[in-house]
C-alpha cells in the first residue's frame, strides 16, 4: 500500500514525534492519518 493509503500510530519523545510527523507529511500523509502518545510532552 502506498504510505498516503494507511493509519500511522506511533509514541515515542516529541523529538522524534516531530521528526516522524515531518516525514510522513512529507510522504504525503493527512495529518488525521497520523496518530500518536507522546511521551513527555
Amino acid at each position: 500500500q502506498a504510505p498516503e493509503d494507511c493509519e500511522f500510530y506511533m509514541c515515542g519523545p516529541p523529538v522524534m514525534n516531530a521528526a516522524v510527523i515531518k516525514m510522513l507529511k512529507d510522504l504525503g500523509v493527512e495529518d488525521e492519518n497520523i496518530m500518536l502518545d507522546d511521551f513527555g510532552g
